[in-house]
């Protein structure tokens, strides 16, 4: 069964692959050098508007698989307890009634202000219907995002990542077409538009009669699940990713607002290769985290631990064996594209450092994983500091330096990050082995 699901996790991953090299050869072809900087602008806002589920997807992913085992009913077709399914309707009705809420609010402000950011740098409104059209659908895609987390949290891996996969396709089909074309920077705009519609239609026929059965469900007593917990919990993590958001979808804008379009599409572009390798190697991890959510929920800690270990060891070794490949491959620049490419790039100091910066966080990734599946959001603070450190340090190093000391912020700090990560993973393994050894002085 796991075996299947990393298969398709895995094609999943491939076809996000695809976007990259596809569209990172295709646009120094198709986009001027300043309508780059744009693209990346673009590409960093798309990030930030994911921000919007503000931890939820976090919570909705780990929860519900906590109540997987109890879901199998509904998931095969079969008569079914509606007692056993209120939690799991709780969890789906509180994430999307955060992502409406909370979700669009942030989604309308942070296009207003991307919006002001655009008409302070732009002598000419040419970005206006693209920035529409993306803030459109970065609210479809934020929907789409969370029903897929929960569906991926109650054991249906697969179905959901195939739908990603459509969606992706769909995605780089349209916006390579319409850059072809010469739409220029609409092109990321409507094929970002395309590839979420596609999305909704598909969860609809894959999942729609689920959901329908979750929302039908009458809850009366809610607080029996407690509401409060996962607000307090989504919270946390929604500290969590503001502070990973200003990690790494501020390095883009930084560059835009503080360096020329040129400079800020050749940043754009060095972080964007191994962005796509990080995103390929966490294919391993991702997929796995349902199942130790599982394995926890039924008492079985070592063998969630256990897994946990090899997924980000699998993790690790992917991204190191893949970008030292691709760091080959960019030695032999006289090969055409590659010559190209290689020309849009920063220069190899830099390279090496946006290399280096994605192996640390596979291993924050590992430990953040492995600690939420349990249920828990110890990581506030060490992200948020982390997250603020990285932002206000590179456009320290930005508005004074040139571009060749820029992702120094970014990499000095997992000096801290790491470390911290690591001492809440410690701690977290002590509190588990103090409760199991109370349960087994109760139960003997």
């Amino acid at each position: 069964m796991l075996k299947n699901i990393y298969i398709v996790g895995i094609i999943n991953q491939i076809a996000k692959i695809a976007v990259g090299p596809c569209l990172l050869i295709s646009i120094p072809h198709y986009l001027s050098i300043e309508s780059q900087g744009y693209w990346y602008f673009f590409l960093g806002a798309v990030g930030f508007f994911m921000l919007a589920e503000l931890g939820v997807l976090t919570i909705c992913g780990s929860f519900s698989a906590h109540e997987s085992n109890k879901l199998k009913s509904i998931i095969s077709k079969e008569n079914s307890n509606p007692e056993h399914l209120k939690n799991a309707s709780i969890i789906l009705d509180f994430s999307l009634r955060w992502i409406k809420s909370k979700g669009s609010a942030y989604i309308i402000t942070a296009s207003l202000f991307g919006g002001c950011l655009l008409t302070a740098r732009s002598v000419d409104e040419h970005w206006l219907t693209p920035w529409i059209i993306i803030t459109v659908s970065a609210y479809i895609n934020l929907r789409n995002t969370t029903l897929l987390a929960f569906m991926e949290g109650i054991g249906l891996i697969a179905k959901s990542q195939s739908t990603k996969c459509a969606g992706t396709i769909v995605y780089l089909i349209t916006t390579l077409a319409l850059l072809i074309s010469g739409l220029g920077i609409n092109s990321l705009a409507l094929g970002y538009l395309a590839g979420s519609i596609t999305t909704s239609l598909i969860i609809k026929k894959q999942f729609g009669e689920i959901i329908l059965k979750l929302k039908s469900i009458e809850i009366k007593n809610k607080e029996k699940y407690s509401l409060s917990q996962l607000g307090e919990m989504t919270k946390r993590s929604a500290i969590c990713s503001i502070g990973g958001c200003l990690s790494f979808q501020s390095i883009s804008i930084m560059a835009f607002l503080f360096y020329d379009q040129a400079t800020a599409g050749r940043i754009g572009l060095t972080l964007g290769l191994f962005s796509v390798i990080y995103a390929l190697s966490l294919t391993f991890l991702n997929i796995t985290l349902p199942k130790i959510g599982s394995l926890f929920s039924e008492g079985k800690i070592s063998e969630a631990r256990k897994l946990s270990i090899t997924a980000t060891a699998a993790s690790l070794s992917t991204y190191i064996l893949l970008s030292t490949a691709l760091l080959a491959v960019l030695g032999y620049s006289k090969l055409p594209y590659i010559h190209l490419l290689a020309s849009r790039l920063e220069e190899k100091q830099i390279i090496y450092i946006a290399a280096a910066c994605w192996i640390p966080q596979l291993i924050i990734n590992g430990i953040a994983g492995y600690v939420r599946s349990q249920r828990k959001e110890p990581f506030a603070s060490a992200s948020l500091f982390s997250g603020i450190y990285v932002a206000f340090f590179s456009a320290f190093i930005a508005a004074n330096f040139d571009e060749r000391y820029f992702l120094i912020g970014l990499f000095s700090s997992y000096a801290f990050t790491l470390p911290w990560f690591v001492i809440n993973l410690i701690k977290e393994e002590k509190n588990q082995l103090k409760t199991a050894d109370y349960k087994n002085i109760h139960t003997s």
